[in-house]
């Protein structure tokens, strides 16, 4: 028999998606043909506005709806931890302030839930 303590809390538990680097690539992709940007050079090293908000944009999915870890996340991206951290920081205030990001991170975020 199982405890009845055994299970309380599992129903409140958000539930956790798992990350492949298709989901990654597909994210990408999203992303490149809803802002008209290269999506190869998401992934790349560039630090161009454009590409650094995009990549800021899937840090941010990763981490609410994935629930992966800073090192995790900055694993798929070749990133530091603590760039993730910083991108994550900015992204919270580009998201208040900048109403097209805004409108960005929330269409990508609507596409990637129904996946």
């Amino acid at each position: 028999m199982i405890h009845p303590y055994t299970f309380i809390g599992l129903a409140d538990r958000p539930q956790i998606r798992r990350i492949s680097s298709c989901t990654v690539d597909n994210m990408c992709e999203l992303i490149a043909d809803y802002t008209g940007i290269n999506k190869e050079l998401i992934r790349h090293k560039t630090r161009k506005r454009e590409f650094v908000l995009a990549r800021q944009i899937i840090y941010a999915i990763l981490r609410k709806h994935y629930n992966l870890s800073l090192n995790q996340i900055g694993g798929l991206f070749s990133k530091d931890h603590s760039t993730i951290i910083h991108s994550l920081e900015v992204h919270e205030c580009d998201y208040e302030t900048d109403r097209l990001y805004k409108k960005t991170f929330d269409y990508v975020e609507k596409k990637v839930l129904f996946w």
